[in-house]
């Protein structure tokens, strides 16, 4: 057994003896800048891009009500990290990815969290197409308003949906149980300077 062990070891290495990169990683000689700088490059290209930004955010639902500022952040993977404010001051998160949403760090796998937090018409992804404002529920009764606005409006399960999409706010609202989630972009307030006249 330990025979085979080391011809398979000596296999390993007279094939990437001509492999300097490796046999460097064998040597106590320091690392080059080049390789240092290179390896930098490699590692922030592959780490997550993040979007950030703030909202105004409105949520009503039976477990949770929420009205003020929030800042967000997106990372490569979609996953969405909302900070909740309250008279300036961090409260809290809602932190999203594949799999779970956490409120305020009470956490759930996604299904049953938006079910609980939507009433039976809902899906997993729910919370998330209403975030990144696409189309919910395969975009049915889509249309177009007169201002440009993106407008879905059906009944399902007995339930009347209200979801409604402009460059700068996104709506959707469960007409029977009330549930509603807002999200507006957030504007810095303009300074009016006055006359001295």
């Amino acid at each position: 057994m330990h025979f085979f062990f080391v011809i398979l070891v000596l296999l390993v290495f007279s094939g990437c003896a001509g492999n300097s990169s490796f046999l460097d990683l064998l040597s106590d000689k320091p690392v080059s800048k080049e390789a240092r700088t290179e390896y930098g490059k490699q590692k922030q290209a592959n780490a997550p891009k993040k979007e950030v930004g703030q909202r105004i955010l409105y949520i009503n639902a039976k477990t949770f009500r929420y009205y003020d500022y929030v800042t967000f952040g997106v990372n490569r993977r979609q996953d969405i990290s909302i900070e909740l404010f309250a008279s300036g001051k961090t409260i809290g998160t809602i932190e999203i990815n594949k799999h779970r949403i956490c409120i305020l760090k009470d956490c759930a796998r996604k299904w049953p969290a938006a079910k609980s937090f939507f009433g039976s018409v809902s899906y997993g992804d729910l919370f998330d197409d209403i975030f990144f404002g696409r189309d919910i529920f395969d975009g049915v009764g889509k249309v177009i308003d007169q201002d440009g606005a993106l407008i879905q409006r059906f009944q399902k399960n007995g339930e009347i949906i209200y979801y409604r999409r402009t460059a700068t706010s996104t709506l959707f609202k469960n007409m029977n149980n009330g549930v509603t989630i807002s999200f507006d972009k957030y504007q810095e307030p303009k300074i009016i300077e006055e006359d001295d006249n």
